[in-house]
């Protein structure tokens, strides 16, 4: 293929179809329906927007909805891309990315104190009890984010109703997973 060639060949005239006026009136139901449940979504979050909600939002039937899509988790893979992440999975994703951003930051001042300590020649006594306190504090802050991506990790490869059941088996209090939305109130 030469640099100009196009990579899909354009149709011909009269080789593409319009659409009917029933294909043009459900692209612009599913164009409403996936407005407001972004919008939804933004506003009152994932596990607090309901089918009917969004329904009433886009101003159409909630069987409007399920025409086009099957529940909630299915309009928020058709916005963002990903499946929803329910709220203990994301929970511990957000405090294992805040905690590999800590471990980050005393590394870089870490380096900054080897750094110093190069450039003013800190002898062993001077700057050897600074650095080991440092780098202990780097250490520490990398193995606990590692422990943390560890758990998302454990997380994220657990079914959520494996999830509910183990939170409810062990007498927890913590949120449970997200629930299917196989209703329309959900």
């Amino acid at each position: 293929m030469g640099l100009f060639t196009p990579a899909i060949t354009p149709p011909t005239p009269g080789s593409v179809k319009p659409l009917n006026t029933r294909q043009i009136a459900k692209a612009a139901t599913r164009a409403k329906v996936l407005s407001a449940a972004k919008t939804l979504f933004g506003v009152v979050g994932y596990e607090a927007s309901t089918i009917r909600d969004i329904a009433d939002w886009a101003n159409v039937s909630t069987g409007a909805v399920f025409a086009s899509f099957s529940g909630k988790a299915e309009l928020w893979q058709a916005i963002y891309g990903d499946p929803p992440i329910p709220p203990e999975k994301a929970r511990v994703l957000l405090a294992a990315a805040i905690e590999h951003e800590r471990a980050e930051a005393l590394d870089a001042e870490y380096q900054d104190l080897v750094a110093r300590a190069d450039a003013e020649g800190w002898d062993e006594q001077t700057g050897g009890s600074h650095l080991s306190d440092a780098w202990a504090h780097v250490a520490e802050a990398y193995r606990h984010a590692g422990d943390l991506r560890r758990a998302a990790i454990a997380l994220a490869t657990t079914p959520s109703e494996g999830l509910v059941s183990s939170v409810a088996e062990s007498g927890s209090s913590q949120p449970t997973a997200v629930k299917s939305d196989s209703g329309e109130g959900h």
